[in-house]
């Protein structure tokens, strides 16, 4: 649909648009099935492909972690080969609502509710407040092929026990949930946005000159917790083109 949507838009600039396709072969047939319908939509409008395959999932590590860790390097490597502006993906208001689930649910602080957002960085998010319904019912009305991952319907990932299990019991009593957490998770992140680019800038621990983080002695008292956050931070407002994690 993302493809679709910005080839639709865009076409007279098809040569600047690369697509980035990676086969993990965990779903044997239908992963390959998936790659077809990328490669026969983008070689039938002249857009650039790329596709990777990965054949090998280190054994005790989080799948869908360890996935995500791949598209990212590779989305950056893409981008600096061939000088790209803007990495788009496609992320519709499900996938948001269950994100920020899972961060609450896991425990995470704020702060980790801000980075979830319509664009970070050089990355950008447009269907965020789509919902996949309306995007499935566009394709089928304009007989648009497109994959299902089957693997979603399995709760063996902590994910897909919010997706399937949680979400609909919720959405039973208020039907309005997707919309209304769409609304309170933004009302949070530009809250905690400004918070947190005040508490860097009035504190005393360090100190910020010529998008130079200052370092004050009392930062050594702190805990590694409260270091590392205060690092992120720095690092998240005022290094905007760099991608990295609090790992």
């Amino acid at each position: 649909f993302l493809l679709h949507s910005i080839y639709s838009l865009y076409s007279e600039i098809v040569k600047y648009i690369y697509v980035l396709n990676i086969n993990y072969n965990l779903r044997k047939s239908e992963s390959q099935k998936e790659s077809e319908i990328v490669k026969n939509y983008c070689y039938g409008k002249n857009i650039n492909l790329i596709s990777r395959n990965i054949d090998f999932m280190p054994e005790g590590k989080s799948i869908q972690a360890y996935a995500r860790k791949i598209r990212l390097e590779e989305a950056s490597k893409i981008k600096n080969e061939f000088d790209i502006d803007y990495i788009f993906t496609g992320h519709h208001i499900g996938d948001y609502i269950e994100t920020e689930f899972y961060k609450i649910f896991m425990g995470n602080g704020l702060l980790s509710l801000t980075n979830f957002n319509f664009s970070n960085n050089f990355f950008i998010r447009p269907l965020l407040n789509i919902y996949k319904k309306d995007i499935t019912d566009y394709l089928d009305k304009n007989s648009i092929p497109y994959g299902v991952d089957s693997s979603n319907l399995e709760n063996k990932y902590k994910r897909n026990i919010i997706r399937n299990k949680i979400f609909p019991v919720i959405s039973e009593y208020f039907p309005y949930f997707f919309k209304n957490s769409f609304t309170s998770f933004r009302n949070i992140s530009s809250t905690s946005y400004i918070l947190i680019k005040n508490f860097i800038k009035h504190n005393d621990w360090c100190a910020v000159k010529n998008n130079t983080l200052i370092i004050k002695d009392d930062f050594y008292k702190l805990s590694s917790e409260d270091k590392q956050t205060i690092i992120y931070i720095f690092f998240n407002l005022y290094l905007k083109d760099v991608r990295f994690s609090r790992g």
